[in-house]
C-alpha cells in the first residue's frame, strides 16, 4: 500500500472514530488523538528523517494553531483541536488547512441547522432577520436565561471536513 494512503486513511479513520465519540459521549479520547499525533510524528520521521519529522510537526502546529482562537472564545472543546492537529501530524500543514477550510463550512452549516432547529433560537434568529430587512442594521437579540445551552458535536463538522479533502484530492482538486 503507497504510505500516503496509508496515513490518509489513518487520518480520516482517527476523524471517524472522533465524531463517533463526540456523538455519543461529547468527548474525543486522547488514546485516539495520541495515537493519530504519535503514527505521524513516527511515519514522518522514518520516512524523511529530521525533515519528515519537521513536515509533521508543522502540520500539527498548523492544526493546533487554526483551532486555538475558536478554542479560546468557547466554540469548541479542547479535544476537537487536538484532533486537527493529530490531523495535521499525519496529513502536513496544507492538507491540514485545507480539511480545516472544509470543516469550518460544514460546522457553520451545522451550527446554523441546529440553531435554527431550536425553536426559542429561530424565532430570535427570525426577529434579527425582519429587524435587519426593515431597519438596515443588525440588532442583537441575547438568549434568555431559560434558553437551553447547545453543545455542538463538532468533530462531526471536522470528519466532513477532512474526509470532503481527502475525497477532492483523490480527485486532484486543491484549493492551492
Amino acid at each position: 500500500m503507497n504510505h500516503d494512503i496509508a496515513l490518509k486513511t489513518i487520518a480520516g479513520l482517527i476523524a471517524l472514530a472522533a465524531a463517533v465519540s463526540d456523538l455519543r459521549t461529547h468527548r474525543i479520547p486522547n488514546p485516539l488523538i495520541c495515537t493519530g499525533t504519535l503514527l505521524g510524528l513516527l511515519f514522518h520521521a522514518h520516512a524523511d528523517a529530521l525533515t519528515g519529522l519537521l513536515f509533521s510537526l508543522k502540520g500539527l502546529g498548523v492544526g493546533l494553531g487554526i483551532w486555538l482562537i475558536p478554542y479560546a472564545l468557547g466554540a469548541m472543546g479542547a479535544g476537537d483541536v487536538k484532533l486537527m492537529a493529530a490531523v495535521g501530524a499525519l496529513l502536513g500543514a496544507r492538507d491540514v488547512v485545507h480539511a480545516s477550510l472544509y470543516g469550518a463550512l460544514f460546522g457553520g452549516m451545522y451550527a446554523l441547522g441546529v440553531f435554527l432547529w431550536r425553536k426559542p433560537y429561530r424565532e430570535r434568529f427570525g426577529l434579527m432577520i425582519a429587524t435587519f430587512f426593515r431597519t438596515g442594521r443588525f440588532l442583537y437579540i441575547p438568549a434568555a436565561a431559560t434558553d437551553e445551552k447547545v453543545r455542538l458535536c463538532y468533530a462531526v463538522a471536522l470528519a466532513a471536513g477532512t474526509f470532503t479533502h481527502l475525497g477532492l484530492d483523490a480527485l486532484g482538486f486543491r484549493l492551492f
